[in-house]
C-alpha cells in the first residue's frame, strides 16, 4: 500500500493461519521451533536476506528472565513457542505491541509490570526500540496505523466491516480468543461490536480519506 514489502514471521502453529489470511502469496515465513543458538542463527540469516527496515511484534509471547515463555494466564507454553525474540535482539529498529506484559517489547517495563497484580508477574524481558502498550494489542496496532496515516496524510485503517470479516476469517482458520480460549469472533473478550466501535472512533479522529 505504501510501496513496502511486508512479511509475516511466525512459528509452525500459526503459519497456516497467517498464510490463509494474507492476500499476497509467499509472504509468510516459518520460524523454527528449536534451541536458542539455532534460533539466533536463523534470525541473523533472515535479517541478512530480507534486510527489513523495521521489525514489528504484535501480541507475540516473549521470553522471561527464567528462560520460559508464558501465556497471559501464566501457563508455560515454551514447547509451543519459537524463540522469535532473537529477531528483535539482532535489529536496531523494532516495535513491540502488547497488553498483558508477557509480550515482546515489554522488557522495557519489566520491573513495573512485575509489581502489578493485574499484569504478568513474570514479564517478558525482550526490549524493543519502541513499545506500544494498549488494553488490547489489536487496538495498539490500530494506533500505530493511525500515526502512519497522519504522516502520509492517508487513512490506512480497515473499515469496521472489513475488520470484522478478517476476525471471522481468522476464526474459520482456527484462531481462538486469548481470554476465553474458544474459537469465537472476539479479541480478548471484546466482540466484533466493541472492535468496530474502536475503529470507528479512530476513523473519526483521523478525518482522512482512504
Amino acid at each position: 500500500m505504501l510501496g513496502y514489502n511486508v512479511y509475516f514471521v511466525t512459528d509452525q502453529f500459526s503459519f497456516s493461519l497467517l498464510k490463509n489470511l494474507s492476500d499476497i502469496r509467499n509472504t509468510t515465513i516459518e520460524f523454527p521451533l528449536t534451541i536458542y543458538s539455532r534460533s539466533q542463527s536463523f534470525a541473523k540469516d533472515l535479517i541478512d536476506e530480507y534486510k527489513p527496515s523495521v521489525i514489528i511484534s504484535i501480541e507475540r509471547c516473549g521470553v522471561t528472565s527464567h528462560g520460559t515463555y508464558l501465556d497471559m494466564h501464566g501457563d508455560d507454553i515454551s514447547d509451543y513457542n519459537a524463540k522469535m525474540d532473537c529477531l528483535f535482539d539482532e535489529h536496531p529498529n523494532t516495535i513491540g505491541i502488547g497488553d498483558g506484559g508477557n509480550e515482546i517489547g515489554m522488557g522495557d517495563y519489566a520491573d513495573i509490570i512485575s509489581r502489578s497484580s493485574k499484569l504478568a508477574n513474570k514479564p517478558c524481558i525482550t526490549k524493543t526500540t519502541h513499545t506500544i502498550i494498549s488494553s488490547v494489542s489489536n487496538w495498539g496496532a490500530y494506533g500505530l496505523i493511525v500515526e502512519i496515516s497522519k504522516m502520509v496524510k492517508r487513512n490506512l485503517l480497515l473499515s469496521p466491516n472489513d475488520e470484522a470479516k478478517l476476525i471471522q476469517r481468522a476464526v474459520e482458520h482456527g484462531a481462538v480468543d486469548g481470554v476465553s480460549k474458544r474459537r469465537e469472533p472476539s479479541v480478548d473478550g471484546f466482540g466484533l461490536l466493541e472492535n468496530g466501535k474502536m475503529l470507528l472512533v479512530l476513523h473519526q479522529y483521523l478525518g482522512l480519506t482512504s
